[in-house]
This record gives structure tokens, C-alpha cells and sequence, in this order.
């Protein structure tokens, strides 16, 4: 009797395995942002940049210098299993040292593109706005933020993924009722790709991350991050790194240095400053990582700067890392180190949708980085937060000659056009 229901499980089991995977499988793409001077390659699977593989963060553009080994968006979900305990999804789509376990499907246990968003053609591209070869055959328009039409940047990019396809708690837990073919969480996320021809944005490739909780239940929380490895004065000169940050009140974490405009900034250094010997060295410059807050309540609340290693970590491992306290004590400093951090926690009703824009910035010194990110602020709130408008400042013409020497204060913004 129970070699019989255990033969009855296995059927079934290979049944809805079969009933998941014989579906179209999607094509995985990468794109080429290049509207600027940086000069990167992205994956539809929520990577930048790739390993061994240029450009990849190339800075400035056409100098074969590239800042990033690979970056990759991780989200973490914490969901109530169908037996009433937390389940602990991290979801990646990194192809070095991700989250470990098989897919026992035997497919990428990570990350996968929505068909319906690119051409989907075998060596063909994500979407670009200025390539309409590159869309979708539905598409008659560029599909913007704002917009069928609009385009904000001189170059965009977007495509769409979600966890489909990914399958450790296969079993264990639901995201659609009565539907046993979606085996993750439920997280789908659009990603926007920005770049801009001039000279206060230049240096710097925005992605706009929309994060959607399609299952049919509330998630109480959720944490978006992000794990990189820069190798600041370029692919072989990555052994001399140095990371800090920028956090929330615009308080450097190892200096204390205050720069009130600027939060919610991680930035890499070479120690030395000086680029590999195949660039002549040059003066390396520095590599920032921008969450683009602008008073919505997101903020960086997790860092870590481990060693770099090739070695993927279980769930909970990454939960850790992205949810744990800032120690600058424990950050790796002039080495070969990787940068992990995570987001305060947030919450997203069944449907919802929650925006995170992530900028990554390059700047020749650190007061041009920082410069530079002063003028990504600008920009988002003027090309994607028209509702926020800066204060009106009123100036009084002296009266007669009397003289009146006052300090004001302008706040300015930027477009493309």
C-alpha cells in the first residue's frame, strides 16, 4: 500500500514537473547600453555586466576599461508556507556565487525573462528604445514609464522578469492558488534602463526597478539588494579595492564625513588610484551605487564587504547578508572584495507595485562622484517625479540704492532635453 501511493506521488510529481517545463521556455538576452559614457552590457535574467565578459561597467566609453566584474539584483521574500511555516525565498540571477541548490527541474534555478518583452530572437537584444527591430511585433510604440511614446532618455532598455522558474520550496508553497505550475514566491519585476547625453549625466547608466508581488497573497516582508564585484582601474587591477558609504543623513560609516545632499551611496576606490598597467595607468576614478531615494522611505539599511569568492551561499546565508547591521569593522579593505546590501524592509499587498531606481555612477574623483550623484537626484525628480516640484524662491529688488546682501538657496533640475 505505500510503495503504491509512493509510486501515485512520483507520477503526479512528473506529471506538473512536465506540465511547468514543456512550456515555451523563455530566451535569455543581454543588451547593450551605450548611450553615454558608460558603456556596459545587461542580461534579461537582472544582471550587469558579466564575468569575464566586456564592456562590462566600461568607463569612459571606447577605452576597453571596464569597473565591474558582474552586478546582479537579489530579492528577498519572507512568505508563510502551505504547512503555516516562514519560507525564506532569495532569488538571483547571478552566474557567479548566487544562491546555492540545484533547480531540480534541471533548468537556471534563478531569475528568467517574461516572454513578450524583445524580439526574443536567438542572439537578439533586449529592447532598446532607439532599435525598434529589437521589439516585440505588438509593439507600434515605445512603451515609457510615463507613457506609450515617451521616452525620458536618450537610450532606454527594458524587459521583464520574474521566479517563475524558480523551484528550491517547489512543494512547499503556492504564489497562485491552485496553480502548481509557478514554483516561486511570486515577485515580478520590470526593469528600465536610462541613459543620458550630457554633460551633468554622462557618467552614469539608471535603472528603474518596478517590484511586483503577482502571487495571490500579502507579503509582509521584503528586501531588494544587490551583490557586486568592482574591479575599479580596470579587470586585472582588482586586488586593491576599497568600499565605503554615504547613509541615510548623508553620514560617511567610516569617516564620518557629512555630506547632507548626498544618501544611500556606496562607492568604490583603487587604493592607489592608479589604473592597470594596460591603461597606462591612469588615474582609476571611482564607481558609485546610487539608491535613488528622494524622501519615498527606501533607504540602505544592510552592507557587507566580504572577500571576493566564487562560492554560492544557501538562502539563509543571503538572508543574513542582506538584512543584517552595518559593521565597517568587518568591511574588506585594499583587497579583492565584493559589495552585498540590502534595503529596510517593506511590505506589498497581492498586485501591488513598489519602485526602486538604482544609479550607478562613475566620477574621476570622489567630489565629481559625488557631484554626479547630486545631479541623478535632479534628474529623477524632474523627468519621473513631476509632482514634486522644487520650492519657489521669491528675491525682493532693493528699495531705491539701498543694498541687501543675503545667501540664497536654488534648487535646479535637469532634462534631456
Amino acid at each position: 500500500m505505500h510503495l503504491s501511493k509512493i509510486c501515485r506521488f512520483c507520477i503526479v510529481g512528473a506529471f506538473v514537473i512536465s506540465l511547468v517545463y514543456a512550456q515555451s521556455q523563455p530566451v535569455r538576452l543581454s543588451g547593450l547600453m551605450d548611450g553615454n559614457q558608460v558603456r556596459t552590457l545587461i542580461y534579461n535574467y537582472g544582471s550587469i555586466g558579466r564575468p569575464n565578459t566586456e564592456p562590462s561597467f566600461e568607463w569612459p566609453a571606447g577605452s576597453g576599461q571596464g569597473y565591474g566584474f558582474e552586478f546582479g539584483l537579489i530579492i528577498g521574500t519572507r512568505v508563510t508556507g502551505d504547512d503555516g511555516t516562514a519560507i525564506h525565498f532569495i532569488e538571483d540571477g547571478l552566474v557567479v556565487g548566487g544562491v546555492s541548490g540545484n533547480n531540480p527541474f534541471g533548468t537556471p534555478n534563478d531569475w528568467q525573462p517574461v516572454t513578450g518583452y524583445a524580439a526574443n530572437t536567438e542572439n537578439g537584444s533586449i529592447a532598446r528604445s532607439d532599435d525598434p527591430g529589437t521589439w516585440p511585433a505588438d509593439w507600434t510604440s515605445w512603451p515609457g514609464l510615463t507613457g506609450d511614446g515617451v521616452i525620458l532618455g536618450n537610450l532606454e532598455s527594458y524587459y521583464v522578469l520574474n521566479d517563475r522558474y524558480v523551484a528550491r520550496h517547489w512543494g512547499e508553497y503556492h504564489a497562485l492558488a491552485g496553480d502548481t505550475t509557478y514554483a516561486g514566491a511570486g515577485i515580478q519585476v520590470a526593469v528600465r534602463g536610462y541613459q543620458w547625453d550630457i554633460p551633468e549625466l554622462e557618467d552614469v547608466l539608471l535603472l528603474v526597478y518596478e517590484v511586483t508581488n503577482i502571487s495571490d497573497y500579502f507579503m509582509d516582508s521584503v528586501v531588494v539588494g544587490m551583490k557586486g564585484d568592482p574591479h575599479i582601474g580596470g579587470p586585472n587591477d582588482y586586488a586593491d579595492d576599497e568600499i565605503s558609504c554615504f547613509l541615510e543623513g548623508g553620514i560617511e560609516v567610516q569617516t564620518g564625513e557629512l555630506q547632507p545632499a548626498i544618501q544611500n551611496l556606496i562607492y568604490a576606490w583603487d587604493h592607489n588610484n592608479t589604473s592597470g598597467p594596460e591603461f597606462n595607468g591612469r588615474p582609476a576614478g571611482y564607481l558609485g551605487i546610487h539608491l535613488v531615494d528622494l524622501n519615498q522611505g527606501d533607504r540602505i539599511t544592510s552592507l557587507q564587504i566580504p572577500m571576493y569568492t566564487s562560492i554560492s551561499y544557501s538562502e539563509m546565508t543571503w538572508w543574513n547578508q542582506l538584512t543584517s547591521p552595518i559593521i565597517t569593522s568587518q568591511f574588506e579593505e585594499n583587497a579583492d572584495n565584493i559589495v552585498i546590501f540590502g534595503t529596510n524592509f517593506f511590505a506589498l499587498q497581492s498586485g501591488e507595485t513598489k519602485r526602486g531606481p538604482i544609479a550607478f555612477i562613475v566620477g574621476e574623483t570622489k567630489s565629481d562622484l559625488i557631484q554626479n550623484t547630486a545631479n541623478v537626484d535632479n534628474a529623477y525628480r524632474d523627468m519621473f517625479m513631476p509632482e514634486v516640484s522644487p520650492p519657489v524662491v521669491q528675491i525682493n529688488t532693493p528699495i531705491l540704492d539701498q543694498g541687501v546682501t543675503s545667501i540664497v538657496t536654488v534648487n535646479y533640475s535637469l532634462s534631456a532635453g
